[in-house]
């Protein structure tokens, strides 16, 4: 009983925001509120991302994700436009919970990368997303120093609140925002 829509989208090329993707395949089903994305795959800044969640989008709170599953494969973070920063990433993340307070956890693993000048990997870490802020841990830079940190933000990711990291060796960096 009820309706029920099924839908098989697919997008040969295209652009977001100035970053490229191709071979974009969505197939989901919508039945009570409920949004199941069995498969969204595209291929993304030179990379590969496979996404598959169970959404519910209701009255009470008007978007919240039951599951989410993501993953993403040599994407190049150049070609995302982000300033100053470069190299390959893979990684995979879980997010679940009520919009905006959704909670994530996931490993995020970098090659060759590069920030500024600076060259930085490759680096492994474990991050988890709760209550608008930020960790991780077990980050393992090409100096083979262990560090722990987090990030706070304010106003939905617009602006940080608080930087900490602590080199497990000893020594730390805090930077606290307005």
């Amino acid at each position: 009983a009820g309706l029920k829509l099924l839908a098989d989208l697919q997008i040969a090329a295209g652009e977001i925001k100035g970053v490229p993707f191709s071979g974009f395949n969505l197939q989901s089903n919508w039945q009570h509120n409920l949004l199941m994305v069995d498969t969204c795959q595209a291929k993304l800044a030179g990379g590969e991302l496979d996404i598959s969640a169970k959404i519910r989008l209701g009255a009470k709170r008007p978007l919240e994700i039951y599951e989410m599953n993501a993953s993403w494969l040599k994407v190049n973070i150049a070609e995302l436009k982000a300033n100053n920063l470069t190299g390959i990433f893979d990684g995979y993340m879980t997010m679940k919970g009520p919009w905006p307070e959704v909670e994530a956890k996931g490993r995020l693993m970098a090659h060759k990368i590069n920030y500024a000048d600076y060259e930085l990997g490759p680096m492994d870490a474990s991050f988890q997303y709760q209550q608008h802020k930020l960790s991780f841990s077990g980050l393992r830079v090409k100096t083979k120093d262990k560090l722990r940190g987090s990030v706070e933000f304010k106003d939905e990711f617009r602006q940080i609140n608080n930087l900490g990291v602590d080199f497990v060796n000893g020594g730390s960096i805090s930077v606290q925002g307005k």
